[in-house]
Parts: structure tokens; sequence; C-alpha cells
């Protein structure tokens, strides 16, 4: 785990370099963990991460994050990007100056309709009205072939909505 602290650092500040202003740290096995397992092989090094770096960053951890959710907020991160998570558990139980973003269904987003797209996204959009710091994002990638009109039907709801 140390050698990925380091590898994550060396990457982070060659794009802080570059000039990204923000980094995303993005977990994708972490949610497997028990919360105690997250601890120790996840949260510790990328809490250290987030504090060497010293710009916002964004936690994202791929799959169930309900379990380790309340840890995910204490990893220092500014928002957590999350996929498969109760959002409106997690608007409740999170922080206020912790930003959640998520979780739109990547598969909804490859096989749905553009009409279920935009009532599911209008859905997650009503659901976490009450929460200011947040914003809609796909739960994880996407799959290269997710259709244009169910993204563009997405991000237009995104925006009526707002």
């Amino acid at each position: 785990m140390a050698f990925s602290e380091k590898v994550a650092l060396s990457f982070s500040r060659a794009l802080i370099k570059a000039g990204a202003d923000m980094i995303v740290l993005a977990e994708p096995s972490a949610s497997l963990l028990s919360p105690s397992a997250y601890y120790r092989f996840s949260q510790r090094y990328v809490g250290r991460v987030i504090q060497a770096l010293r710009i916002p960053c964004i936690l994202h951890v791929c799959g169930n994050t309900n379990h380790i959710a309340r840890k995910m907020c204490e990893s220092g991160a500014v928002a957590l990007s999350v996929d498969d998570v109760d959002m409106t558990w997690l608007a409740d139980v999170a922080p206020h100056d912790v930003v959640i973003a998520g979780n739109l269904s990547n598969s909804l987003l490859l096989n749905a309709t553009p009409e279920e797209v935009k009532a599911q996204t209008t859905e997650l959009l009503k659901n976490i009205k009450d929460r200011k710091e947040f914003f809609a994002l796909p739960g994880c990638d996407l799959a290269p072939e997710t259709p244009l009109k169910n993204i563009r039907a997405f991000a237009q709801t995104v925006k009526q909505y707002s």
C-alpha cells in the first residue's frame, strides 16, 4: 500500500504541475473491504495522499459503499463520488463540508431509453433536492458503447432541474 501511495502522489503531483487544480482519487475495489480493512488498506493511505497534495481532492469508490461511507467522509476529500449507495441516506450522514456526487446507474445509461434516463435522473435530483452540497454524476465510468442520446438526456435533465 505504501508503494501505491507513492505512485498516487507522484502521478497527482505531475497532474498538478501540468495545471490540474483538483485531483480525483479512484478506489475501484475498496467497497469489497470491511470497515476495519478499509481503514487498514485504503483510508489511511488515501488520507495521507489528500493531505500531502494540499489541493481539493475527490474520492471515488466503486460499488456498494454503504458500509464504509462514513469512513470515506473522514478521508479529507472535499467530495465523495459514489456508485451504488443509498443517496438519501448518504445525504443525511455526510457532513455538509463534504460534497456528495453520483450515482446514476451506468447500466441505465448504457441500456435504457432517453426517457428512462430522464425519469431516473429526475428521481435522483428530487431525492437529494434538500442537499446543497450535491451534484449528479454517473455512478462510475461510462461504457464506451453508452449512447450519446442517453448522456445528453442525463445532462439536459440536470441542467433543466437546476
